[in-house]
C-alpha cells in the first residue's frame, strides 16, 4: 500500500467482545478481499469496518465491510465476478489490471461454509464494498485478554532459501510472515517471468507459487524450471485455494500442494516434507 500511497482505515466498534469463529477461513477471506481492494485501487484507500450487534444472550450479528476507491465495478458484472475463473479484468479494466477471480468464488464459498453471505455493492468510477455477515455468531465466555487458548508454540528453524511467487502482493507478505517464523530465507516475484529472474541469480531450494497468474501459470513456471538441468534440485509446492486440483494431470509435477487457507501447520509440514535432512532443527517444546 505505500508503494501506492494509498490509506488504510480500520473501524472497529469498541464494545467487540471475544466471539467464536472459525478463524482460519474469516482470515482467508479477508485476506482475499484487501488483497483485491489494494490491486484494484491506484488513489485513495481502502478502508475495513467491523461492527457487532447482539441478537440473543450468547449470539450475534457480525458484519465485515472492505471499502475501496477503485474503479469499482459494471452492474452487469458484479454477480459474475463472485464465479470461479472469471477473470477481473474482464469486469473492471483489462488495460489497467490483469488477474483471476478465482479469490472471490472461494471467498463466498468460505462465507457459505460460515453459514454466512459475502455481498457486493459498487458504483463505477467511485468504488466497491464487499461485505462479510455472520449470523447466529457465538460469544466467547473466555475473557478478554486471557492466554489460555494458544496455537502450538513448538517451532523448527528451516535455515533454506524459499522463492513465493504471486501477483497478488497481499498473499506474498502473509506467506512471507508465516514462512519467517521457521527461521526461512524468503525471495519474493510478482510474476512467472520475475521468478526465473531470481532463480537465474540465486537458486533457491524451494519455489511456492500460486497456480492462476497472468503471463505465466504456476504449472507454466513449473515447466520452465523443469527444464533446466542446473535446477533439478528445486522443490517446487503449489500455493491454491482449488481442491479440485489434486486429482489435475498438469499439477502431477508438483513436489507438494498446499491448500488455502494456509495455516503454520501446513507450512511446517511442506517444510519438514522437503527440506534437506540435514538442514532441518528439532522442533522447540517437543521432546526427542
Amino acid at each position: 500500500m505505500r508503494s501506492k500511497g494509498l490509506y488504510l482505515e480500520i473501524e472497529c466498534c469498541e464494545d467487540l467482545p471475544l466471539l467464536e469463529l472459525d478463524s482460519l477461513r474469516l482470515r482467508q477471506i479477508l485476506f482475499n478481499l484487501l488483497g483485491n481492494a489494494i490491486k484494484f485501487t491506484e488513489h485513495g484507500g481502502v478502508s475495513v469496518a467491523m461492527s457487532f450487534q447482539r441478537t440473543g444472550d450468547k449470539v450475534g450479528q457480525l458484519s465485515i465491510s472492505v471499502t475501496d476507491t477503485g474503479l469499482g465495478i459494471e452492474p452487469a458484472a458484479q454477480e459474475k465476478i463472485f464465479a470461479p475463473f472469471v477473470q477481473q479484468d474482464a469486469v473492471r479494466d483489462s488495460r489497467v489490471f490483469k488477474g483471476t477471480g478465482l479469490g472471490l468464488a472461494i471467498s463466498r464459498r468460505l462465507a457459505d461454509c460460515m453459514h454466512g453471505q459475502l455481498s457486493l455493492q459498487s458504483v463505477p468510477g467511485q468504488g466497491s464494498t464487499f461485505t462479510l455477515l455472520l449470523q447466529e455468531v457465538p460469544v466467547s465466555e473466555q475473557v478478554r485478554g486471557s492466554n489460555v487458548v494458544q496455537e502450538d508454540t513448538a517451532s523448527q528453524d528451516f535455515p533454506i532459501k524459499v522463492l513465493l511467487v504471486d501477483d497478488v502482493t497481499m498473499n506474498l507478505k502473509v506467506l512471507l510472515a508465516m514462512l519467517r517464523k521457521f527461521s526461512v530465507s524468503v525471495v519474493t516475484a510478482e510474476s512467472g517471468a520475475e521468478a526465473l529472474k531470481k532463480i537465474e541469480q540465486d537458486i533457491p531450494a524451494m519455489v511456492f507459487t500460486d497456480i492462476w497468474m497472468p503471463g505465466m501459470s504456476g504449472c507454466e513456471l513449473l515447466s520452465q524450471i523443469q527444464a533446466r538441468p542446473e535446477w533439478r534440485e528445486v522443490k517446487v509446492v503449489a500455493v491454491t485455494a482449488d481442491t479440485n486440483v489434486a486429482g489435475n494431470p498438469a499439477m502431477d509435477g508438483f513436489d507438494a500442494i498446499l491448500l488455502k487457507p494456509v495455516t503454520l501447520e501446513k507450512i511446517r509440514s511442506i517444510l519438514t516434507q522437503l527440506s534437506p535432512a540435514d538442514t532441518v532443527s528439532p522442533a522447540v517444546g517437543q521432546g526427542g
